[in-house]
């Protein structure tokens, strides 16, 4: 990670939602305050898995993934377990924060026995809570 306008920068993201205002709201974020210099954005785990693999192959791994649980196709929890299986071990210093809708206390309880998840929010994500999930991974706030 580099500085940038006393922010560290997040060289690659990549978020994981099948909400397009959620991808919005992220980007935006990011993009105001030039703190991203990939942004990458997949519907679905599935999509998200096969980038990864690409990714892998070029040596370009995301430092940061925000994932939500529920999507169609593969959900959270499918690619997490997949994740974990593929990825987890060649990069365990890239960031998970799983980003939901849901209240499910089991559910919650269940993601973060992954040793691959940094942090566990509730949407929707706005400023306040991208600055938490920045100042928690980061040990920086946000600046602008």
């Amino acid at each position: 990670m580099e500085s940038k306008a006393n922010n560290y920068v997040i060289n690659h993201m990549l978020v994981v939602d099948d909400d397009y205002m959620t991808d919005l709201i992220i980007h935006g974020i990011s993009t105001n305050l030039n703190i991203v210099n990939r942004y990458v954005f997949k519907q679905n785990g599935w999509e998200a898995l096969e980038y990864l693999s690409f990714c892998r192959k070029t040596s370009d791994f995301p430092d940061l993934i925000i994932l939500d649980l529920r999507m169609p196709v593969m959900t959270g929890i499918e690619f997490i377990e997949r994740y974990e299986h593929l990825f987890f071990k060649q990069f365990p210093e890239t960031k998970i924060v799983v980003a939901t809708n849901s209240t499910i206390e089991i559910e919650r309880d269940a993601i973060l026995t992954f040793p691959s998840i940094d942090l566990f929010l509730n949407k929707p994500i706005g400023r306040e809570k991208f600055d938490y999930i920045y100042q928690s991974l980061y040990g920086a706030r946000l600046q602008g």
